[in-house]
């Protein structure tokens, strides 16, 4: 059958035993051309109008489809065979090209993206769990690699000045991390079977390098700023700890050793320095410090229970010497024309005292045997004499002067002595009981004040010192092995914590712009750490017996976290830039994989599952959207045509304005 009128030629033929059909169109400048074949299911059929052209083949037994469209800028080819589950894909429009390619047998799929300043590459393996993926736009560039088999993954991420990198094998549980932003780097690494974990911060002049041994149970870390240097080092097998900082004018360093239970700090200031020595077998202890015109020096020792103690300042001289075993105490004081000197003895609870100022004198004796009490006090023009006895054994004395105020008493039975100083600018109080061995002293000058308290059955000592805008405070419990200290300058904050029998370890930094915490449990292997800068923040958690793992990072306008689940298998990923949003989702045990991309005008979605061989995809483009769903088992004919049916019609209808014949739907 022909058909002609005008321009427009249709010729037609037709054959019914062997169901041959062919038709061709042509008008104007459109021509169409169709092939059909019934025994072998064979369809071909051409388009051709303007400048778009389209061609699609169709064969029935070993379902092969194969469709091509072409239109002004824009291409599109499209092949599927069902028996060998084999899918091609691929699209361009004008500076962007999209191609993939999935094989059903092996769950094998490939995925290319390029637009114009945009590429996007994914690779992924079913038999072997292999996923690799690379991305690139504008200034930045993605790339990551997961092999499910070792559960090994890889991951580099490039930005405008910020690069980062990671590295995980879960087999051998190791775990790398780099990450640089403009002058700042940061370095991370952790082996599982050793407990090991190394980490190093850098920030313009700022260094802070940290290293973890989990089966000895040693850390060592280093931080260095502008004008500050801070190193610390533990070992849990011998339980050793040794500390120093270094600030502008300020220096400290701490060494503590648990096995032995020795202790030893040092601490130097502008014109201040402070040195502390600790041992617990032998109970011994010493103490120095010296300010701007103040020196103050303590020993002390427990099993004989020996106490020396001497204190200068600007005018004033302090020196004092005890020993418990027969109870002899002696102490000299000295300061401007003022002089004091006292002495005790136990057994027979002897105590003599002599004091002189100005123009005031005093002498005081007691003994407890015969109960006797002598005081003798002259001053000015008056003179005082006093003779006292007290079946209790009691002391009590006090003394006031001008501008000086001084107490004491003394209780022979529990071995408890207290004093209390206080001049023009400065205040000295002191306690002792030998029964518990507790000492307790404070000391207060212009713009410092000082305090200590030791415990010697429980091992408990406490410490405060406060000068200017300066505080650093100190705890140790021997018992429990329990250590904490705190820190605040100007416009710095430091603590730190450390508990021995649960292996528990915290640590808090505050600067003028930056915030740094970190907290570490042995028992559960667990470990969180925080950092924020002035734009940037950054949080890590991992938790060792389960192999959980997350991670989050914010900077100037980009945003990024991941979470990693080792026992499942299970990543979870997400990451926004200015105007790009990524999101990812992969479980290893189900083979599900699900991934979604957001940029300026272009919106991609996919899903994949890999037991039940299920894929959807989702694209939308500025005008252009596509929508595509697979599913390997299928085999109904009549389906698959209505989908190319359907397709066929969405190309035409995309450009129903420059096109004069659009086919009904059947």
């Amino acid at each position: 059958m022909s058909y002609q009128c005008n321009a427009q030629a249709s010729p037609m033929s037709y054959q019914g035993d062997t169901q041959e059909f062919t038709m061709s169109y042509q008008g104007d400048a459109q021509a169409f051309t169709m092939f059909y074949q019934g025994d072998a299911q064979a369809f071909t059929m051409s388009y051709q109008g303007d400048a778009q052209a389209f061609t699609m083949s169709y064969q029935g037994d070993a379902q092969a489809f194969t469709i091509s469209y072409q239109g002004d800028a824009q291409a599109f080819t499209m092949s599927y065979q069902v028996d060998a589950q084999e899918f091609t894909l691929s699209y361009q429009d004008d500076a962007q090209e999209f191609t993939m390619s999935f094989q059903g047998d092996a769950q094998a799929l490939t995925m290319s993206y390029q637009g114009d300043t945009q590429e996007f590459t994914m690779s992924y393996q079913g038999d072997a769990q292999a996923l690799t993926m690379s991305y690139q736009g504008d200034a930045q560039e993605f790339t990551m690699s997961y092999q499910g088999d070792v559960q090994a993954l890889t991951m580099s991420y490039q930005g405008d000045a910020q690069a980062f990198t990671m590295s995980y094998q879960g087999d051998t549980q190791e775990f790398t991390m780099s990450y640089q932003c403009d002058a700042q780097e940061f370095t991370m690494s952790y082996q599982g079977d050793a407990q090991a974990l190394t980490m190093s911060y850098q920030c313009d002049t700022q260094a802070s390098p940290m290293s973890y041994q989990g089966d000895t149970q040693e850390f060592t870390m280093s931080y260095q700023g502008d004008a500050q240097a801070f190193t610390m080092s533990y070992q849990g097998d011998a339980q050793a700890f040794t500390m120093s900082y270094q600030g502008d004018a300020q220096e400290f360093t701490m060494s503590y050793q648990g096995d032995a239970q020795e202790f030893t700090m040092s601490y130097q200031g502008d014109a201040q320095e402070f040195t502390m020595s600790y041992q617990g077998d032998a109970q011994a202890l010493t103490m120095s410090y010296q300010g701007d015109t103040q020196e103050f020096t303590m020993s002390y020792q427990g099993d004989a229970q020996a106490f020396t103690m001497s204190y200068q300042g600007d005018a004033q001289a302090l020196t004092m010497s005890y020993q418990g075993d027969d109870q002899e105490f002696t102490i000299s004081y000295q300061g401007d024309v003022q002089a004091l000197t006292m002495s005790y003895q136990g057994d027979a609870q002897a105590f003599t005292m002599s004091y002189q100022g100005d123009t005031q004198e005093f002498t005081m004796s007691y003994q407890c045997d015969a109960q006797a009490f002598t005081m003798s006090y002259q001053g000015d023009a008056q003179a005082l004499t006093m003779s006292y006895q007290c079946d209790a054994q009691a002391s009590p004395m006090s003394y006031q002067g001008d501008t000086q105020e001084f107490t004491m008493s003394y209780q022979g039975d529990a071995q408890a002595f207290t004093m209390s100083y206080q001049g023009d600018a400065q205040s000295f109080t002191m306690s002792y009981q030998g029964d518990a061995q507790a000492f307790t002293m404070s000391s207060q000058g212009d713009a410092q004040a000082f305090t200590m308290s030791y415990q010697g059955d429980a091992q408990a000592f406490t410490m405060s010192y406060q000068c200017d805008a300066q505080e650093f405070k100190m705890s140790y419990q021997g018992d429990a092995q329990s250590f904490t200290m705190s820190y605040q300058g100007d416009t710095q904050e430091f603590t730190m914590s450390y508990e021995g029998d649960a292996q528990a370890f915290a640590m808090s930094y505050q600067g003028d712009t930056q915030e740094f915490t970190m907290s570490y449990q042995g028992d559960t292997q667990a470990f969180t750490m925080s950092y924020q800068g002035d734009t940037q923040s950054f949080t890590i958690s991992y938790q060792g017996d389960t192999q959980a793992f997350t991670m989050s990072y914010q900077g100037d306008a980009q945003a990024f976290t991941m979470s990693y689940q080792g026992d499942a298998q299970a990543l979870t990923m997400s990451y926004q830039g200015d105007t790009q949003e990524f999101t990812m989702s992969y479980q290893g045990d189900a083979q599900a994989f699900t991934m979604s991309y957001q940029g300026e005008s272009q919106a991609l979605t996919m899903s994949y599952q890999g037991d039940t061989q299920e894929f959807t995809m989702s694209y939308q483009g500025d005008a252009q959207a596509l929508t595509m769903s697979y599913q390997g088992n299928i085999r109904h004919l009549q389906c698959t045509i209505r989908a190319i049916c359907a397709l066929f019609n969405f190309v035409l209808l995309c450009d129903s304005k420059r096109s004069k014949w659009v086919p009904k739907e059947r």
